[in-house]
């Protein structure tokens, strides 16, 4: 129980922490303990309940007692609607948010509030570890931001266009806020039950004028707690792709997508990626497959490029698993609601023809709109009298259907049909159902017939009522002989030359159907079993050099379609059909010699799919996560039937998948790190080279100033020079006019004596001048007197 506290501080509170609150009890304790232990005062935390049935309500009422920081309040929703009612409350110049099942460090507020001060940034992303709940531990290192970004400080989010959504995860926590900038942009939280948080976060950065990132270890984030997380998510696996579409929705009202679409893909894709491979419920993860199967999800236009339109290594191994798993998912699904002959068929078929053709030529088509017409075009020039072309469309999303219905109405030995599924095994299936020709010939839009190539085989096949006759076969097999299919078979085995796949045969149409034989539909692509089977029951088979097929070349700048977990899993489908033909052929067959020859032929399949799964990472490894765990044991059932040992090296190889998935992750994490350091030492060096030019520029202006300084110095000198003549010109001037005022005033001073003197006898002999005629007066009257 927390002690009575009083941390009353003036104004309103620097920080607002939200702490959504829902059946928290075990840890919530630990959670508010870290907040309350802040080495700053003025913060408030924000305590939202979202209806919780266990302790969390009386714990938090404790803590409000006791701590007036802590104000409680209700919210009935999720996650996101406990974090918009915090953030309705909030007072605090920035907000933080932190999980009621993690912790902080004591200095988390103070550094995060410091870096946001210092660099008036609207968002503060810092590091923090995991912290093991079953080890109890913390992981070794720092998470949650990218390294380069702490490195640069401080940056805009156009200066990481290409990345700038990999800076951090999307959680809110581990990032401080300007509260401001979120109500200026109107953030506020989704109301999902899952990846709530993830538009709130990169549109809060995304809209930001400056980010910055702290070099800090503050943040606690709790894992294998043994809560509902994984079943929530199991539960909703559709919230993260609602949280895309908002995040675009708010970057293109913003006028910003275009500049972020590189960043935004990549987020998108290695989340989506994430989802698929982590999610173990079957459920869950179908519902999700057939979500990123539908228009839905192709309106981001993330799947389906070429490999070059990819900016990041990380986006085209992500495109390319998810693609695998899609159309893995795709074609499970398809089988899983197989429909029967004559559903999704595109009306262009309603008469039969007239007159049985000679040959029935079936042309296979997914995404072929470029090619389509002149494929078709092509089998209807061939020089045969009757002719019949069945196009099948393999679940396209171009024009390929469209363009084949025009030609269909325009020439009636055309006719169309259409699957979704993108299977070319059950488009076989559909065309030799559906065929009338004598002769069965399978056509792809990238092997179109050659002119007039067709004839002379259909001529070898009619003359002697071949079931099966392989062309292009090397010159050095005997092509007068007609074998029985074993034969032919031990022909297949003892040369590295020859193929069994469908479309290097002429089939007789009877035969095929009479045998009982399809295509597999566990398979997309290949069909080496079918015509392996058909040669264990054929009685008729020859050979000859014709080539009337041609490859078309791969265009200018487009690579070939990658190798993919199909191209294996094919392989060893395709080698257990081979293996259930024998085993079910007669015993008599069973021992002999062709037996061997036969289960050559499969090995050579087997092989190659041994050597194709081999090759595989854990990225193309996308179809293997698309099938329900039954389907994969199913599948490796499937691969160890019969006596070969491969079941058992390919369980061993499923063992070792976890463990390479483990490594791989390691090594993808390792990877990462290498370029992050390697982006963070090239913007380092960036940094340096501007700095170097900056600080040269700054060299040549300090030489200037220099320069300046020493002319003027120079100037000073002379200056100085002429003032000293003109001061020493001035001391003697002085000592002359000194000496002759000293001279000067000895002259006025004798002067002043002899003119004192001077006027003193001046008046003594005025004085007498003037009483002298009075004397004289009186003289004369007292001689004038006595002389009475």
């Amino acid at each position: 129980m927390p002690q009575n506290q009083d941390h009353a501080f003036e104004g309103k509170p620097r920080v607002s922490v939200i702490v959504p609150v829902k059946n928290a009890a075990t840890y919530l304790r630990e959670c508010l303990d870290s907040i309350l232990a802040q080495t700053m005062p003025d913060f408030e935390v924000l305590c939202i309940d979202n209806l919780s049935d266990d302790e969390s309500p009386s714990i938090l009422e404790a803590y409000a007692e006791n701590d007036k920081r802590v104000r409680v309040l209700q919210a009935e929703g999720n996650a996101g609607t406990a974090r918009n009612c915090g953030l309705d409350a909030a007072e605090g110049k920035y907000v933080a948010f932190v999980d009621a099942d993690d912790f902080i460090v004591e200095q988390t507020l103070e550094s995060a509030l410091a870096k946001a001060q210092e660099t008036d940034a609207d968002v503060v992303i810092f590091g923090g570890r995991r912290f093991d709940q079953q080890k109890g531990e913390l992981s070794d290192r720092v998470e949650f931001v990218r390294p380069d970004t702490v490195l640069r400080g401080v940056f805009s989010p156009l200066e990481y266009p290409n990345s700038l959504f990999g800076v951090t995860n999307p959680g809110p926590w581990g990032k401080l806020y300007r509260r401001g900038h979120l109500e200026e942009r109107g953030l506020r939280f989704e109301s999902l039950p899952n990846a709530e948080d993830l538009s709130f976060t990169f549109t809060a950065i995304a809209l930001a004028e400056k980010i910055a990132t702290a070099d800090n270890d503050l943040y606690r984030y709790r894992v294998n707690t043994g809560t509902g997380t994984e079943e929530n998510k199991a539960g909703h696996p559709l919230c993260f792709l609602t949280a895309f579409e908002t995040l675009k929705a708010k970057l293109e009202g913003a006028g910003l997508f275009d500049d972020l679409k590189t960043s935004f893909e990549e987020q998108l894709l290695g989340t989506t990626r994430y989802n698929v491979n982590t999610l173990a419920d079957d459920r869950a993860r179908f519902t999700l497959l057939d979500e990123l199967s539908s228009s839905r999800f192709s309106t981001f236009g993330v799947l389906g490029r070429p490999q070059h339109e990819y900016e990041s290594p990380f986006a085209r191994q992500c495109a390319q698993y998810l693609s695998e798993a899609i159309e893995q998912h795709q074609f499970i699904a398809s089988i899983h609601k197989h429909k029967a002959p004559g559903q999704n068929v595109v009306e262009t078929d309603d008469n039969a023809p007239s007159s049985t053709p000679d040959v029935s030529v079936v042309v296979l088509a997914r995404n072929a709109e470029n090619e389509i017409a002149n494929v078709v075009g092509d089998a209807l020039e061939q020089d045969v009298a009757r002719i019949e072309v069945i196009c099948v469309d393999a679940g396209s999303s171009d024009e390929s259907l469209r363009i084949m219905t025009d030609l269909a109405q325009q020439d009636d030995r055309i006719t169309v049909h259409s699957q979704k599924s993108p299977s070319l095994n059950e488009a076989r299936n559909r065309g030799m159902e559906s065929a009338h020709g004598e002769y069965l010939l399978f056509v792809g839009c990238d092997r179109p017939l050659e002119p007039h190539a067709l004839k002379p085989i259909l001529a070898k096949a009619q003359k002697r009522r071949l079931d099966m006759l392989r062309f292009s076969a090397n010159p050095r097999i005997d092509n007068e002989t007609v074998w029985r299919g074993t034969e032919a078979l031990s022909c297949f085995a003892r040369s590295e030359t020859l193929d069994t796949e469908s479309h290097l045969f002429l089939f007789r149409r009877a035969f095929a159907l009479e045998s009982g034989i399809s295509f597999n539909p566990l398979c997309l692509n290949e069909d080496r079993a079918f015509a392996c089977q058909l040669l264990l029951q054929a009685q008729s088979v020859s050979f000859c050099t014709h080539r009337p097929l041609r490859e078309r070349p791969t265009a200018d700048g487009e690579a070939g379609r990658p190798t993919a977990f199909s191209d294996a899993s094919e392989c060893y489908v395709n080698y257990s059909d081979m293996m259930d033909a024998m085993a079910s052929m007669p015993p008599d067959f069973r021992t002999a010699l062709a037996l061997e020859d036969a289960r050559a032929v499969a090995f050579k399949v087997l092989n190659r799919g041994r050597a194709t799964f081999s090759k595989l990472d854990w990225f193309e490894l996308g179809g293997l996560k698309a099938m329900t765990s039954a389907h994969q044991q199913a599948l490796l059932e499937a691969i160890g039937h019969g006596s070969d040992p491969s079941r058992n090296e390919l369980l061993q190889l499923q063992g070792q998948f976890a463990q390479q998935q483990r490594e791989k992750d390691r090594l993808n994490d390792l990877l990462q790190k290498r370029q992050d350091e390697i982006a963070t030492l090239n913007e380092n060096a960036k940094r340096q080279s501007a700095e170097n030019a900056r600080l040269e520029e700054g060299i040549r202006s300090l030489q200037e100033q220099n320069a300046r300084l020493k002319e003027q110095i120079d100037q000073l000198q002379n200056e100085k020079e002429r003032l000293q003549n003109d001061a020493k010109q001035l001391r003697e001037t002085k000592l002359r006019l000194e000496k002759d005022l000293e001279k000067r005033t000895k002259q006025c001073s004798k002067e002043h004596a002899r003119v004192v003197a001077l006027e003193e006898s001046n008046s003594y002999k005025i004085g007498r001048a003037m009483t002298c005629p009075v004397r004289k007066v009186k003289r004369a009257v007292k001689k004038v007197g006595s002389k009475k």
